[in-house]
């Protein structure tokens, strides 16, 4: 009883692998949880933020040395890197790997086309170190 109200509680029971026991432990110990629940937790509300975010059309992209790829993820229902219903059997697995990987060449040139356009402004202004920081931001993620 929290403040003279209840708090409604589900317990649920989860079986896991001895691999995917190990791996909430690690990503418990990764996060700093203070119980597997709490690790839980944190992982759906980086699923439900993922989700919210491709319905919304974004493209989640990761950079690493330099390079912009947009992250896929695969055990979600995606066509054209667009959060969409899909139907058994309606979009191979081949199809989705063929079109997913035709739209990030193609977003990944747009990116890289704003990148060159936000230095040259930098480059013309040195005040405007918005356009840097821009640039910055882009490419950090």
């Amino acid at each position: 009883m929290a403040g003279g109200r209840t708090v409604d509680k589900y317990r649920v029971q989860l079986d896991f692998t001895p691999e995917a026991f190990a791996e909430l432990d690690k990503l418990k110990a990764d996060v700093q949880a203070s119980s597997r629940a709490d690790t839980v937790r944190y992982a759906m509300r980086i699923l439900r933020w993922t989700i919210d975010q491709l319905q919304q059309g974004a493209k989640i992209l990761v950079s690493k040395d330099g390079n912009l790829a947009e992250f896929v993820f695969p055990f979600l229902p995606q066509r054209a890197n667009r959060w969409v219903e899909v139907e058994p059997g309606v979009f191979t697995a081949e199809e989705a790997q063929e079109t997913s990987a035709a739209a990030e060449a193609a977003y990944k040139r747009v990116v890289q086309e704003r990148l060159e356009r936000l230095r040259a402004i930098s480059k013309r202004a040195p005040k405007a170190r918005h356009a840097q920081a821009g640039a910055e931001e882009i490419e950090g993620g």
